[in-house]
């Protein structure tokens, strides 16, 4: 139930950082919970000094109203957080300022990048195409997040394109490819969740955008999406 809950409220409400599920008992202690700015329950509970929320366990429209509003009338300092993409590429799989066209001609030369340096099998990379050919992965304005399956996957890894021009995806405007080869394992690893804070992120801050589009350094690419707000 509870991993149920963080996926909506993930989903719903990407500006919130869920830090730690804490099962409720009799045994529980108040005074051990970290610092955080409040406190979700489906269960009445008190805490002394942090606020309390308490929410349905099934999480109603209601619910997400509340929350939003909460979290814009006590927003905290903003804190910049960090997502450690180093952990899942590397500068050779990160291509800068791409000049291709096609969807099936970036997809297949990020595979093959993949393929060579041991990362995937080759099905991995018809496996890409064939998820493409069904249906969208646009996951925020100018981004697209392809993926394969996992079982092809020999390391978890995510290469990244900018492209020279917006290129026309499934009807869409894209200029951003992260293409998925991860593990299932991989994909409820909490550091790899953050992927989807960087790109909200992003979608919020057209500066940090542009400066992404523009950069021909892999590194630069890097530490941009290595944090957000």
């Amino acid at each position: 139930m509870a991993t149920f809950l963080e996926a909506i409220l993930n989903r719903e409400l990407p500006e919130l950082t869920i830090l730690d599920l804490v099962e409720h008992s009799s045994e529980l202690n108040a005074e051990e919970f970290p610092p955080v700015d409040f406190i979700l329950t489906t269960l009445p509970f008190q805490h002394e000094s942090i606020p309390v929320i308490e929410i349905s366990p099934m999480i109603t429209e209601t619910d997400l109203s509340r929350l939003a509003k909460y979290m814009l009338e006590h927003v905290p300092n903003k804190r910049t957080k960090t997502f450690d993409l180093a952990n899942f590429t590397n500068p050779f799989l990160i291509f800068s300022h791409l000049d291709l066209t096609d969807p099936t001609e970036i997809l297949s030369f990020m595979g093959n990048v993949l393929v060579e340096n041991q990362y995937v099998h080759p099905e991995f990379i018809e496996s890409v195409l064939e998820r493409d050919r069904h249906s969208s992965t646009r996951v925020a304005s100018l981004i697209t997040l392809p993926y394969g399956n996992p079982f092809y996957v020999k390391h978890s890894t995510i290469s990244i394109a900018t492209m020279k021009q917006p290129i026309t995806w499934h009807g869409e405007q894209i200029c951003v490819v992260l293409l998925l080869s991860v593990k299932k394992n991989d994909l409820k690893h909490p550091e790899f969740k953050k992927l989807f804070s960087v790109i909200h992120y992003l979608e919020k801050q057209p500066e940090r955008m542009n400066q992404l589009l523009q950069t021909d350094h892999p590194l630069e690419i890097l530490t941009l999406l290595s944090s957000y707000e």
